[in-house]
């Protein structure tokens, strides 16, 4: 399941790679903003499906991608890109991780009573 979920975000990089960057290969700013975007949407896609298949093991590798996200976005996005870029990184993954959160309690207390 992990691997599955890291093959199709490693896809989905790719291909955005490819399509935001400068011919040259160059990274340009809306590269590094979809990137950032992409980290916190798999890492949200991981978390909920730790939850639907009781995987502990999925969750985790969730919060670690969520915290590697995190780390990109303060090494490189608030570090190298303008404002509007910064501003749509930070506010998809301040969202993602509210939702994440939200969400996370109250599957983990069904997730307890269910066992």
């Amino acid at each position: 399941m992990v691997a599955g979920t890291a093959l199709a975000l490693a896809t989905t990089g790719c291909d955005l790679i490819a399509q935001t960057a400068l011919p040259s290969g160059a990274w340009t700013p809306a590269t590094q903003t979809a990137l950032t975007v992409l980290g916190a949407v798999g890492a949200s896609a991981l978390v909920a499906l730790g939850f639907r298949y009781r995987s502990t093991r999925t969750r985790v590798t969730g919060f670690v991608v969520f915290g590697l996200t995190i780390a990109k976005m303060y090494a490189f996005d608030l570090a190298a890109l303008g404002s509007t870029e910064r501003i749509v990184s930070a506010l998809v993954l301040g969202t993602l991780l509210v939702v994440v959160a939200a969400w996370y309690q109250p599957a983990m207390v069904r997730s307890r009573r269910a066992a």
